[in-house]
């Protein structure tokens, strides 16, 4: 399988500066409220998906293949 997910391009920030926080592509909200079913966009495996910096949800094993870091809203 590719690490390429279908789905909406990346937006990069001007000078490193982020969002101030990420949201699910398909509900617009933060992995805490989003009540979208939960499986990984490469996989579709449903276990320990989390929502990373693309607003996509992934598995471990993908996130690590893919290089994709975890969108950590909670720490915000």
């Amino acid at each position: 399988m590719s690490c390429r997910a279908v789905g909406p391009q990346v937006e990069f920030f001007p000078e490193g500066l982020m969002p101030a926080q990420v949201l699910c592509v398909q509900c617009d909200k933060s992995e805490e409220h989003c009540v979208c079913e939960k499986y990984c966009t490469i996989c579709q495996g449903q276990l320990d998906v989390r929502l990373c910096m693309d607003g996509l949800y992934y598995c471990p094993d993908c996130r690590d293949a893919c290089d994709v870091s975890l969108a950590d809203n909670r720490a915000r």
